[in-house]
């Protein structure tokens, strides 16, 4: 006996259930998957600026020691380190002059520039040239410095949300 359409009782489970519940599971392992990563990833950031700052931190120094080397009868009108730039109270690295050519390190026939603060970074490369010593520092977030730090060794200190790298003692 064939029954009305109307009156069939449906068999089996509902389509429209088992792509929801396929949505519903997607959805939760993609946060899982989401939320689990983030530490590794801003890690990673944080290394990387690391590294940045790191490698910034060593062109800059270069080029400060290779004014002094290349122009040691130069003189920054101080007592600080005469052959390379005058820096006291600090000024910032993009604006260093080389006693021995008047010229700014960064704008030379050398195709050398000094490249734009790493991310992480609050300030621009200061430098100073004083009693102690020739040194550049950034400030930023700790976490990078630290990673820098690390890079750079024993010349390379962090406090206080800046790290300090020693040019010229």
């Amino acid at each position: 006996m064939n029954r009305p359409l109307s009156q069939r009782r449906q068999h089996g489970f509902a389509v429209l259930g088992a792509i929801l519940m396929a949505v519903v599971l997607v959805v939760a392992l993609t946060n899982f998957v989401a939320l689990s990563d983030t530490t590794g990833l801003r890690n990673q950031a944080f290394a990387d600026a690391g590294s940045q700052v790191a490698t910034q931190a060593n062109l800059i120094r270069t080029r400060i020691l290779l004014c002094g080397s290349d122009y040691p009868d130069g003189s920054n009108g101080t007592s600080y380190r005469p052959a390379l730039p005058a820096g006291s109270p600090a000024i910032a690295v993009s604006t260093l002059v080389c006693p021995g050519t008047g010229q700014n390190i960064w704008t030379g026939n050398d195709g050398v520039s000094l490249p734009p603060s790493p991310k992480f970074m609050s300030a621009p490369w200061q430098y100073a040239n004083d009693g102690t010593s020739a040194r550049i520092a950034i400030a930023g977030d700790t976490a990078a410095l630290t990673q820098a730090a690390n890079r750079l060794g024993a010349e390379a200190t962090v406090s206080a949300g800046q790290l300090t790298y020693k040019v010229s003692n």
